[in-house]
Order: structure tokens, then sequence, then C-alpha cells
């Protein structure tokens, strides 16, 4: 565009020039034009001032008017002279001497206005009258005047156009120049954005406006720009993943090498390891003349088991397991190797063991659990060993740590045993120490913590802190009542928290009197007795035989008084330690609990009985008054109903005669209850059908004497 103006600048120019000459040119015309007006009406003018002096005989006055006029003419007037039609002078002004002779060409009968070199010569007939014809006029005027031939009359108006043509030329130079300088500004930008690009800089965006013949470069600019940013991303991108390549391969060839030397270090260890088990297996061998077959063979057994270990043979796959189930089948392994060396094993697992399956080796297990027992078994003194197993569960988890320990009577462990058990390593171990080799190994390869506390003369305990993952809880069904026996009551406390999680309502008690007791009292689902050493076998045998009537009864006696007891109670006795995973899910019971219907208006008597019933083997069922009693018994059965005399509707008394009136209710036990009972209120009492009076307030006593009530109905059906 630029150059498009620049070519347009001469033309420009020469149609300025035109304009100013043509404007020169009308001016001028119009000029004359005006001027020949101006003349025009002068002379009619003066026509009318002129005539009335036609009849003026005296020259030198008519003269004398003649310039008086003359002079005060508006208009540029040089002289003036009166003719008639034979151009003779009337009269006259000063006259140039070229026209003092000017005769005209033809009659003047019309006004003329003729150019005599630089004047104008004006001819205006003369009538006498201003009515008289012009063509009979015998007079004329002939006037000179000035042309204006003045520059001003042309110049001015043409200096006004050539400066404002010049304006406009400067003005339309001025934005020539800005788009210029503009245009240059914006050349500049896009060269200094296209040798970014070319020097790959990226990000190199054009965000401002450019001028339009410029503005079709922004888009190609800002796309190149665009693709040569996504490029060098791309190539970023690719550099990066290259170089993360190379350091993927730096770090993998880094973990060869140190994979390298470590099965190196290990292939060195285990070989090491392998000829130390090489010559233990030749001491053992050496030493079988001296050894009895089956302490040869569980020590051979125990060698090969350390050996699968040291050589990784033995990491079998993680299995899901219930920890009850798992020592259930490892037991039988630890009872034989302990009976041989004349040691008792008691077992306590935490409630949890049954709430929760886990993820670990069952052949891990067991070898740790034999390992754990034979350990124990190594104090001095030893006769007695406890096993326990704890399962503690993250609340927010699915891990959990499983903490085995073992517990022994005796002296304590020797200073060598801590030493080795302390020193991690089994390299120097004998054959037969083959359990403190598969606890450390063990020990390492699940990552566990030992603890170990020893007292001289009182025993130690031998600990170990296995993490587990893949913990899940599992459904339980609870038994509903259980009665439970041992000795002494601190084994007795423990028990009963290991056996929540399975049994409901537990009943305990560490006395042979309090169990024939607590037999006779209620309906238990099962009952479990761990018999302490022989005596009062007699009684023993009566109690027990009393319990196994009532319930199913499991008995557990110690593998060296299993004879004794088996033969004195005729009952089937096992061999402890008891197991979590002996208790039956599911309860065994002749009949269903029996029902018991509590008819009082006192609300608060009411949650006083619940209270008292809230863990007895009996289905409470209440009634306010003695008309919702009748209608819950015709509505189901009841084994026994404890019934208010004084109710607010209906006496107790009415209530048993009208029960007793119903076929179903003829023979179940009816109790009276109330605040006090005299001799003749008893017997009005039974004449109305009811079996024994219960004096208020309900206390323990009165409880195992409603107990009983109910329990006769159940088993027996008789009323007493």
């Amino acid at each position: 565009m630029i150059n498009y103006f620049r070519q347009l600048t001469l033309p420009w120019l020469i149609a300025l020039i035109v304009m100013v000459l043509s404007t020169g040119l009308w001016y001028q015309f119009e000029t004359q034009t005006q001027q020949q007006q101006h003349i025009e009406q002068y002379m009619a003018t003066l026509q009318v001032s002129v005539r009335p002096l036609l009849s003026n005989k005296d020259a030198e006055l008519f003269n004398a008017q003649l310039n008086h006029l003359r002079y005060t003419s508006v208009v540029p007037l040089i002289g003036i002279a009166i003719f008639n039609q034979n151009n003779s002078v009337l009269a006259a002004t000063e006259m140039p001497v070229d026209l003092q002779q000017f005769i005209p060409d033809e009659r003047v009968v019309q006004f003329s206005l003729q150019r005599q070199q630089h004047l104008l010569v004006a001819l205006q007939p003369l009538p006498e009258s201003a009515s008289a014809d012009a063509a009979s006029a015998q007079y004329y005027m002939l006037a000179l005047f000035a042309a204006e031939t003045a520059f001003s009359v042309w110049l001015v108006p043409m200096l006004i156009v050539a400066l404002a043509g010049g304006a406009a030329l400067l003005i339309v130079q001025s934005n020539l120049v800005q788009q210029l300088q503009r245009q240059q500004t914006d050349i500049s930008l896009v060269n200094h954005k296209l040798s970014q690009l070319k020097r790959g800089q990226k990000h190199v965006q054009l965000h401002e406006e450019l001028v339009p013949e410029l503005a079709a470069l922004k888009p190609a600019v800002n796309a190149v720009a665009q693709y040569q940013t996504d490029i060098f991303s791309q190539h970023e991108a690719e550099k990066l993943t290259l170089q993360q390549s190379i350091d993927a391969i730096q770090q993998h060839n880094t973990e060869v090498v140190q994979q390298h030397n470590q099965l190196k270090q290990h292939y060195q260890t285990l070989q090491f390891k392998l000829q130390h088990r090489l010559q233990t297996l030749t001491d053992l061998q050496q030493q079988r003349a001296e050894l009895d077959e089956l302490t040869y063979q569980q020590a051979l057994t125990a060698q090969l088991s350390l050996m699968q270990l040291d050589v990784g043979a033995e990491q079998q796959a993680e299995q899901t397991l219930l920890l009850t189930d798992a020592v259930a089948d490892a037991l039988p392994v630890m009872q034989r190797w302990l009976q041989a060396r004349q040691i008792e094993l008691q077992l306590f697992e935490a409630a949890d063991n049954a709430l929760f399956t886990i993820r670990i080796s069952k052949a891990d297990l067991n070898a740790l659990l034999l390992a754990m027992v034979q350990l124990g078994s190594r104090a001095p003194s030893v006769t007695e060993l406890t096993l326990r197993l704890a399962l503690d569960v993250a609340a927010s988890s699915n891990q959990a740590t499983l903490t085995l320990s073992i517990t022994s009577n005796g002296d304590g462990i020797t200073a060598s045993l801590r030493q080795r058990l302390t020193a991690n390593s089994n390299a120097s171990l004998q054959w037969h120490e083959t359990d403190i080799g598969i606890l450390l190994a063990l020990k390492q390869q699940l990552d566990a913590k030992l603890t170990i506390q020893s007292l001289e003369g009182l025993g130690s305990t031998i600990s170990l802190h296995v993490p587990l993952g893949g913990v899940n809880a599992v459904t339980v069904p609870k038994l509903e009542h259980m009665l439970l026996f041992e000795q002494p009551a601190g084994n007795l406390t423990e028990r009963s928290q290991c056996l929540q999680s399975q049994v409901a309502h537990l009943v305990k008690c560490a006395d042979l009197a309090e169990l024939s007791l607590k037999s006779k009292q209620y309906l238990y689902d099962l009952a479990v007795v761990v018999l302490p050493e022989p005596a009062d076998l007699a009684t023993w045998q009566r109690v027990l035989q009393q319990v196994h009537s009532r319930c199913r009864l499991l008995c557990y006696a110690a593998a060296g008084q299993r004879a004794v007891w088996q033969e004195a109670l005729q009952l089937d006795v096992q061999t402890g330690p008891l197991c979590l995973a002996h208790i039956p899910s599911t309860a065994v019971l002749p009949k269903q609990l029996p029902r018991l219907l509590v008819v009082d208006d006192n609300q608060t008597n009411l949650a006083f009985v619940q209270i008292l019933l809230k863990d007895q083997p009996v289905q409470l069922f209440t009634a306010s008054c003695g008309a919702e009693a009748l209608k819950y018994c015709q509505q189901q059965q009841f084994d026994a109903i404890l019934l208010d005399i004084q109710l607010p509707d209906i006496s107790g008394t009415d209530v048993a005669r009208q029960l007793r009136q119903l076929t179903s209710y003829q023979h179940i036990p009816i109790l009276a209850f109330t605040a006090h009972a005299l001799q003749e209120e008893v017997i009005a009492f039974k004449q109305a059908g009811m079996d024994d009076v219960i004096i208020k307030p309900l206390e323990a006593a009165k409880l195992e004497q409603i107990l009983q009530w109910c329990l006769v109905r159940k088993t027996d059906d008789v009323r007493q």
C-alpha cells in the first residue's frame, strides 16, 4: 500500500496544480462577470443621474457635474463622456488620449461593454425620458472603467486551495510515513520471530496486531511456532523417555551386579551351610548306636527340615489358614515329643484366633510350633510348658501380628542357649540343636522378632512376634451357654478369655462343690472339665455323671492321669491340652431352652427379674396384667409361670384357675409371686392351682428355685 500511495504522489501534485489554476481562472471569470454586472447597474444608475443634465446648456457646469459623478462612483470609474449619435462630445471628464476620439462601430441603442487595452469601455444610450425608447435616443454615454486585474482577485483563492491541498498532502504523507514506520516495525518483529524460529527457540508466538499487509503472516508464524514447539516437546519427551530407559538399564545393570554379588555370597554361605549340615549328619550317624530309634528319627527329620530351610526349598506358597485348626493339627506331633520326655503341655489361644484367617505356610507354622516347644523343653528341670498363641489384628487394615510364646517352669534357660538364640546364626550348631537352627531360620524368613525372658529358678518365656498379611474376618457360630471347670483359678480366668469368641454366656468354676451346684441350676449346651490330679474319685464320678446326663460333656486330663480318670469316671477322657478347635460350633441340646412367663404390674420388679435372668439358660417373657398373661398363654406355650397375686385387673388366683382350665396348662408349674403369704394364703394359692410360692424380693436362692421348676418341666415333664 505504501508503494501504491507513493506512485500516486505525482498525479496528486498535477491534480492539485490543475485545481489551483482552475480555481484562479474561475475566480477571474467570476470577478469579471460581477464587475460587468456592477458596471451595467452603475451605468443604469448613472443614466438616471445624467438624463436631467442634458437640458443644461452650460458645458462647464455639465463637466463639473460629470466629474462629481466620477469621484463619487463606487466603481473604479476613470472618466465619463456624453456624445450624441453623431459622436460629438457634449461634455466629458478627463479621458485618456487614445479614447478621446473613440467612435463606436454602430449606433448605441443598448448597453455594451468593450475592453480596450487594460480598460473597460461602457456605452449606455441616454433617452430623454424614462419612458422613451432607447433606440430613438439622441445621446449616449461613454464611461471608462479600470479593469480589476489585481492578483488578490484570483491569487488568494489559489493560495487557499494550494495550502489546503498541500496540508492534505502533508497529512497523507505523515500518515504514509507513520504507516511505513509501523510497517517497518512489524516487519522487524516478524523478522525477529522468524530468526527465533530459525534458532529453534520455543514458544515463539506473535501476539501483537500487525498492519493489514502483514496480518496474514501472523497465523502462519504462530502455526510454525506451535509446530516447532510441538516438535520440540516431542523431542524432549523422547529424550526424557530415552534418558529414563538409559537410567533404567543402568539401574537394572546395577541391580544385576548386586544380585550377582548377593547370589555369589549366598552360594558361598549355602555351600558352607551344606558342608556344615553334611558334617552334622555324619556326626549324627556316628551317634546312632547311642540313641534310641525315636530320638534318631526325630533328629534326622529335624536335620532334613533345617537343610531344606537353608537351601530355600521349604519356602512354600502361603495358604489361608484358620489358626485354631492349624494348631489342632500340629498338636499331636508336639504331644508325642513332650510325652517321650514326660513334660505336660498347657495351651492358651486368644479369642481372635478363631475369628480371622491368616496367610502363612502351614509347613512353616508346624515347624515353628515344634521348634518353640523343643526350645522350651531345653530348660533344666522343666516339667510343664505353656504355649500361648495370640493374633493381634490391626483395626484399619488386614495386617496382623502373631505372637507365639512358650513358658517353661524349672530353672530357666541356660546362658549358652540364650547366646545361641541371640547370635542370629546357625552355622555352628550341633545335630541336637536343630530346633535352634529352625527357629532362627524361620525368624529370618518371616521377618519376625524374638524376645527372651528368663529368671533363675522361676522358669523362662521365649516369644516370637511374626508379622502377617492377608487377614480376613470369619463368622463363628457361638454356643449360647457353656460350663467350664479348671484349676487353678488363674488358668480358669485366662481360659474364659480365650473362649469369648465361641461362647455367648460362660459359667466358670474351680471347685467341685460349685461344679455340682451349677450343673443342677442350668441347662447348658456344653460342659468342659479340665480334670485335676486324681482325688475323691467317687464324688467326681457322681458329679460328672449328673453333668453328662444333662448336657454334652468334654473331659480333659494329663497324659499320665488319663487312664486313672477314664477307669474311675467310666467316661471318655481326652488327653490335654484343650484347643479352641475342640469346642463344637453348634449347640447339642436335647430340647429348646425353657420358656418362663413373669406376670407383675410393677415395672421395677420386671426390670430386676430381667437383669437376674439375663445370663441364664431361660427364654424370658413378661406381662403387666392378668388379661395380658391369659392372652400370651393362649397364643404360645410356656414351661413355667411366675404370677403376681395383686394385679390391677384380675387377681393372680383367678388367673391361675383360668389357666388350669386350659388343656396345655394343666401340668405347667405356676408359682405365686407375692411380698408376703400366711399359711392360709398359701393353702388358697395351691387350691387355685399354684405349685409353689416365691416371696418378694427376688434373690439368688429364689432364682435357683425358679430355674429348678423350669428345668423340671423341660426335662421330666412332671409336676412337683
